[in-house]
């Protein structure tokens, strides 16, 4: 066998060991929403744009016993793990949600909520406790990589103070919908779903 053989199977060996241990991904379970699904890429598009480093989305059955990054789901779509609803936290209400740690060696975090919508919020919670934030007029993105550290205390339950809650830009302003084009609006609706 030729040297440059050895050299690509040896690559090969050495990144296939590399991405089995210590890559954070974003773990799903088999059977998840539309919402789950849209919130995993959401949670995986804004850390890259902070950090430059990919989160793959898995989904599976069953966690992996070297997982590391995010487990997102409901109490019905979640993978199954060593731990159980609620992860030692109080239940949140409405659309709230749980941030927990299921591991204190590897970095792995449960964002999950009693429904999809809460598990979304959840999503969006943790990043803007990371440093992200989201307003009408678009988004904020830290400029250093997300810091897990910084999450303060975990497991922590959030449930929101009012159960239905929206926004309402108002026309007198200058940066309200007055002077807003379609695309504006269509960013607006989609931010709202």
């Amino acid at each position: 066998m030729s040297m440059h053989r050895f050299f690509i199977i040896g690559l090969f060996i050495l990144t296939a060991a590399l991405r089995a241990d210590g890559e954070m991904t974003v773990y799903l379970g088999e059977e998840v929403s539309s919402l789950e699904r849209d919130a995993a890429i959401e949670l995986s598009r804004l850390w890259y744009a902070a950090s430059g480093a990919t989160l793959p989305i898995e989904q599976t059955a069953a966690l992996p016993s070297n997982a590391e990054g995010f487990v997102l789901g409901t109490p019905a779509s979640l993978p199954r793990m060593g731990e159980a609803w609620p992860f030692d936290a109080d239940e949140p209400e409405h659309d709230g949600y749980i941030l927990a740690p299921l591991r204190e060696d590897t970095p792995l975090l449960v964002v999950a909520a009693p429904t999809a919508r809460g598990m979304q919020n959840g999503v969006y919670g943790l990043l803007e406790q990371l440093g992200f934030g989201f307003y009408p007029g678009g988004e904020r993105i830290p400029h250093q990589a997300p810091d897990l550290t910084a999450l303060g205390k975990l497991p922590a339950s959030y449930t929101p103070a009012f159960a239905v809650r929206g926004g309402l830009p108002w026309h007198s302003y200058l940066n309200g919908p007055t002077g807003w084009e379609l695309d504006d609006y269509k960013d607006y609706i989609d931010q709202l779903a």
